[in-house]
């Protein structure tokens, strides 16, 4: 019986690994999808940007508007 409980905590303590590294893998593939929607974010404003431009004055060389500032750590905590 001792036997089969310890082979049990040990299958318990692999799966509990393995859970782990799966939610480890979500929070870093949440923190790129993160990135990646900011970055969607600041290209469409660009390129609203210059449509607004070319409507205005077409044929004018626009100059897209500067990225906004980063943000710190403190602003932003990683969860």
């Amino acid at each position: 019986m001792l036997k089969e409980q310890k082979e049990l905590l040990a299958q318990i303590g692999k799966a509990h690994a393995a859970a782990l590294k799966l939610y480890n893998a979500g929070v870093k593939i949440s923190g790129i999808v993160q990135k990646l929607r900011a970055a969607g974010d600041e290209l469409e404003t660009r390129i609203r940007y210059i449509e607004k431009v070319e409507k205005s004055a077409p044929g004018a060389a626009p100059k897209p508007p500067a990225p906004p500032a980063k943000k710190s750590a403190t602003e932003n905590p990683k969860s």
